[in-house]
C-alpha cells in the first residue's frame, strides 16, 4: 500500500502534496490527488518526472495526473463498510 502513495512536488516553489495510484498502462500510471495540491504546486513532479494533468475539478477538489515511466501498482480500494477494520492513513 505504501508504494502506491506518492509525493507530488513543485520544482518552482516549496509546495508539495500526496496522491495515490489508481490505474496503470504500458507507459505509466494514473494518480488521484486534490485539486488544491495542483493549484499549489503549479507544475507537478513525481519522482523527478513531470506529471501531466489529465483532469481537475475544483468543485470536488480532485485531480487526475498521469506519469510516464513509473511502474507502481494501484492502491486497491475497499468499497464495503469498514466499521470493524483497522484504518491506516498515509501522507506527506
Amino acid at each position: 500500500m505504501k508504494n502506491s502513495v506518492l509525493h507530488i512536488e513543485s520544482k518552482s516553489n516549496n509546495s508539495f502534496g500526496t496522491g495515490f495510484v489508481i490505474d496503470f498502462d504500458a507507459k505509466g500510471v494514473y494518480i488521484v490527488t486534490c485539486q488544491h495540491v495542483i493549484d499549489d504546486v503549479e507544475i507537478p513532479f513525481i519522482g523527478g518526472v513531470k506529471a501531466e494533468i489529465m483532469s481537475k475539478a475544483s468543485f470536488i477538489d480532485m485531480a487526475v495526473l498521469y506519469v510516464e515511466i513509473l511502474n507502481v501498482k494501484p492502491l486497491s480500494l475497499q468499497v464495503d463498510s469498514c466499521n470493524s477494520l483497522e484504518v491506516e492513513v498515509i501522507g506527506f
